[in-house]
């Protein structure tokens, strides 16, 4: 099979590519049309292939082939029939281009096009290879969605050149049909006339015309058939196709993301599977509408030429009736959950959700205009509708709670291609419970908020439907803890096409550690990843052992606190992230705090690896919420100098309210450098003024200088003194006005006796307030306190 020929199967955008060359270097595209074979023969010769433009033994042969080419466009131009007017003033007009061009310039001109005709033959099959296996079916584990929807769009448009093509072989046949019925007319009309001599001699001219015109005809009709054969047999193989698709897409991601199940992490966005539900939607309208075309046409001309087309019209009405049934399966899918609302949702406390159709708003305009709807289901509704998902009557009437706003308004966020439903200032009253008495059960109860309206598609109203995620209700502040570890197990441990909204009840603990890491990033929005040590350090804390190695982790255990007295597990856990979030996230993503180390690792770490001045930080093992600095110092005794480790009273989110964690720090000068763990696993210090740089005290930017100044009062700063006699205890003082001449109370002041240094403090403490005081008394002896 020639190049040419091979060309002809590409799909429409690779011609468009190869059209496009020949335009760019101003070849007609009619020249390679009509000439194929010569131009393949005469410039892919193995001889033509080492010619080198430039050479001087291989310019003339060049030239003479270009000369020759010339000359064959001519001859091929004056031996055109008359029929082919224009092609023939194509060709000569060509030849007359073509012969100013230099020969040099002309080879390269040929050889370019060939080159990349060559180029996206090759492409095209070596890509439809690597997409199918050996019995020709494509493989959807070697091939992503992307491609094989990317292929069946050239499928598509290849069948509409297709159509094309059999359109005008139609067009022909209808003009030689209404040709042959002048000709009948004519002779019919010589007939009844008489005929003399010359007559009789034209009235057989006719009758040899007429035969002739009754032969191609013959031919033109067969040639119809076999195109037409062709055109069915290729949609045929794009409705399998079609279906193939529709199918992957429907339970791979339609169906998931109608639920809201849809794991955060993956590659494949939204806006990705909206791009792959567009084209397969277009592809079977466009295949549908060319079909109808088709079948119209085909019943048209076998009335005319008396043709039996019975079989070939059911074939195309089978397809049709099948496209029919994707259409109506996408569109039953059309409806996703665009934003999503919160998962822990409080009483009375608004939100905002949206709803989109991917079938975009040119097919939306087709329909009626929709109404959207949301009410609130509990999880034995989703289950009901999960196992009759073409029947949401049930859940369209049987809301569990009172919503207010519960009604979309259309929106448009300047994109062609989505169209969303609005759920602004949305709030819920109140639901109802499955068990009102148990709060602990209230609180790992799950509902949904469920999406629906009707389209009119067809004669058929349907009614389509879509699920946000899985939210706990609560109504009181001090639930959101248990709320949340609700969702966090929910979130993390759900099993792909679950039934709503069923989990596992216990994990292994790889599963557990893994989803601790993402949770803590994702609720943090931070990028640093839970080291080896963290792991480590909170497996140890959930078993309760340093020796252990995989087990499984009870949701029970995990949620609910052992005795009154204790937390669970998760309490203690949430309290770490809601400080990090608070108070420390800009310190966390640069890996400074350490953060899941217990106690007495992280001062054996300190004491062998550390030089005084070096201190680290920790979350509290017992205190919820709190962060502890443990730090190195060097000791005299009286007869060597000795480190010793020591760690302060937990700091928890009203202590860093009153003075963060880096003005603390910089309070302390004896502590130099912080010590962390890098994601590698590798010990690492850094300069304190460099890993904490302050961003200022936010109890003193809280109340401003300006206030003060502006009601003439003395400012007045805290600072962080840690008490003497060896006790971990962080004192929050009040630090003199400029103008006070005392001893300020940090751990590096030259005191030999820290008794001293201690009543020293207590005294300052005393004048201060006594200062404070005065500062603040009003005239009639009351104050602003």
């Amino acid at each position: 099979m020639s190049l040419w020929a091979r060309v002809q199967h590409l799909s429409q955008s690779s011609k468009q590519l190869i059209f496009d060359r020949y335009q760019d270097k101003s070849l007609p595209i009619e020249i390679r049309q009509h000439m194929p074979e010569w131009i393949e023969n005469n410039f892919l010769c193995d001889e033509a292939k080492k010619w080198v433009p430039g050479n001087e033994e291989h310019d003339p042969l060049i030239q003479r082939l270009c000369t020759e080419f010339v000359d064959e466009i001519e001859r091929r131009a004056q031996v055109v029939s008359n029929d082919h007017s224009f092609l023939q003033v194509k060709l000569r007009s060509a030849s007359a281009y073509i012969r100013n061009i230099p020969p040099t310039d002309l080879f390269l001109r040929v050889k370019d096009c060939l080159n990349e005709e060559i180029r996206l033959h090759t492409e095209e099959t070596s890509f439809e290879t690597q997409i199918k296996s050996e019995n020709g079916v494509p493989n959807c584990e070697s091939v992503g969605m992307s491609q094989r929807v990317c292929i069946m769009v050239n499928h598509r448009i290849g069948y509409g050149a297709m159509t094309e093509n059999l359109q005008s072989i139609q067009t022909e046949l209808r003009l030689k049909a209404k040709h042959i019925e002048t000709t009948q007319e004519m002779i019919f009309q010589l007939s009844n006339g008489g005929f003399n001599k010359n007559g009789i001699d034209y009235e057989s001219t006719i009758r040899l015309k007429l035969e002739k015109l009754n032969k191609e005809i013959q031919a033109n009709v067969n040639h119809w058939q076999e195109c037409e054969t062709q055109c069915l047999a290729y949609a045929e193989a794009m409705v399998v196709e079609l279906d193939g698709l529709v199918q992957l897409l429907v339970t791979e991601f339609l169906r998931r993301y109608k639920w809201s199940d849809w794991d955060s992490d993956s590659k494949t966005s939204l806006d990705d599977i909206q791009r792959w539900y567009g084209e397969l939607i277009e592809s079977i309208s466009q295949v549908g509408n060319l079909l109808r075309q088709s079948l119209r046409d085909s019943v048209t001309l076998a009335e005319q030429f008396h043709l039996d087309r019975a079989l070939q019209q059911q074939r195309v009405q089978c397809l049709l009736d099948s496209l029919e049934i994707l259409y109506f399966k996408l569109m039953n899918e059309t409806m996703v959950v665009d934003e999503q609302p919160a998962q822990v949702i409080k009483k009375e406390i608004k939100f905002n959700t949206s709803v989109r159709f991917l079938c975009g708003e040119k097919f939306i305009r087709q329909h009626s205009q929709p109404i959207v709807t949301a009410l609130i289901i509990n999880e034995a509704q989703a289950n009901r509708l999960y196992c009759k998902p073409d029947d949401p009557s049930e859940a369209m009437k049987a809301g569990c709670g009172r919503i207010i706003n519960n009604v979309g308004s259309k929106f448009s966020d300047g994109t062609s291609y989505r169209f969303i439903h609005q759920f602004r200032n949305v709030a819920i009253s109140n639901v109802r419970r499955a068990d009102k008495k148990n709060e602990s059960r209230a609180m790992s109860e799950k509902f949904c908020l469920f999406f629906f309206t009707q389209l009119q598609i067809g004669d058929k109203p349907y009614t389509v439907w879509a699920c946000s995620v899985p939210f706990v209700f609560i109504v009181h502040v001090s639930q959101k803890t248990e709320g949340w570890a609700t969702i966090f197990w929910d979130s993390c441990f759900r099993e792909p096409n679950r039934m709503p909204f069923v989990v596992p009840e216990e994990v292994t603990w790889s599963k557990m550690s893994a989803a601790l890491n993402k949770w803590f990033r994702n609720m943090t929005s931070t990028e640093w990843d839970l080291t080896e040590t963290n792991i480590r350090y909170l497996g140890e804390k959930f078993s309760r052992s340093t020796e252990f190695s995989e087990f499984f982790v009870s949701r029970k255990k995990f949620c609910e606190k052992d005795s009154p007295s204790q937390t669970s597990f998760w309490e203690w856990f949430y309290a770490c992230i809601e400080l990090t979030n608070r108070h420390l996230k800009p310190f966390w993503n640069k890996g400074y705090i350490i953060g899941f180390i217990n106690r007495i690792r992280a001062e054996e770490t300190l004491i062998q690896l550390a030089n005084p001045g070096t201190f680290l930080l920790r979350f509290s093992d017992n205190t919820l919420g709190g962060i502890s600095i443990t730090y190195v110092e060097s000791i005299n005794d009286g007869l060597k100098d000795f480190k010793q480790v020591s760690s302060l009273l937990p700091f928890t989110d009203s202590d860093l309210k009153m003075r963060s964690l880096e003005d603390r720090l910089k309070d302390v000068k004896i502590y130099t450098s912080v010590y962390h763990v890098s994601q590698n696993n590798e010990n690492c210090w850094t300069d304190k003024e460099t890993a904490f740089a302050s961003r200022g005290d936010q109890l003193s930017n809280r109340r401003g200088s300006n206030r003060s100044v502006k009601l003439n009062y003395v400012p007045a700063n805290i600072i962080m003194v840690i008490s003497p006699n060896g006790a971990s205890v962080p004192s929050h003082v009040l630090s003199p006005p400029p103008s006070v001449d005392c001893l300020p109370a940090t751990p590096e002041t030259d005191i030999a006796d820290d008794n001293e240094l201690y009543d020293i403090i207590l005294e300052l403490e005393s004048k201060m307030n006594a200062s404070y005081h005065r500062d603040y008394e009003m005239e009639d002896g009351s104050t602003d306190l």
